[in-house]
Order: structure tokens, then sequence, then C-alpha cells
């Protein structure tokens, strides 16, 4: 992990910037009933102010930001050519008919033994 040169902010102030997100998410979600990207959007937005506030400059933000982003990206990466793979299977035929062969290979006679 890479360290960031900038100031850091006490417990109390790390604790409450926490509540008010999770408060935030909460109320947002359970309450309001809005989409979780709206949440998640709003409290980013929440993130960025804080850090700003605590006297990070916004090019060390926006360079963090996109480190974030570039650590999540192979992952997201190989879960999307996993759910293409598998929408591909299921249009195609082939997970049926694999089930098939399976339910036909499975018979009651090797549970009844």
């Amino acid at each position: 992990m890479e360290k960031h040169d900038g100031p850091v902010p006490s417990m109390i102030k790390a604790f409450g910037a926490l509540s008010v997100l999770a408060a935030v998410l909460i109320v947002g979600n359970l309450i309001l009933d809005l989409p979780e990207q709206f949440s998640l959007l709003f409290t980013s937005v929440l993130r960025c102010i804080f850090a700003v506030g605590l006297g990070h400059q916004w090019k060390s933000v926006e360079k963090m930001i996109l480190n974030g982003l570039n650590a999540g990206l192979f992952a997201m990466l190989i879960n999307s050519m996993i759910g293409i793979l598998i929408a591909a299977l299921c249009a195609s035929g082939t997970m049926p008919y694999i089930m098939c062969l399976g339910l036909r290979f499975i018979s009651p006679r090797f549970f009844n033994a």
C-alpha cells in the first residue's frame, strides 16, 4: 500500500466521518429507498469534501481515487469475462445440455443402494 504525504485525521474526526458516511448509506437505502448508486455517489462526494477539508490538495485526492480504481480494475475485468462466458454458455444451450446429461447419469438406484 502506498503511503500518502499529508495530514492524518484524529481518531475522533475519522470516527465522525465514518459515522456520517454510514448514516448516509443507511438513510438513503433503507429509509428513503433510493437506489444504492445514489447513496454511494453521495458518500464519495462527502469523502472528497472531507479529504479536501482535512488539508489534502485536490490533485492528490484525484490521484488517490485513480489509484483505488486501478487496484480494482483487474478484478472487475475478470468478473466481467466470467459473466460473459456464463451468459454465452446459457444462451447457446450448453448449460441445459450439461444438466440434462447429469440428470441422465444420476439415477435413483445410486441412492437406493
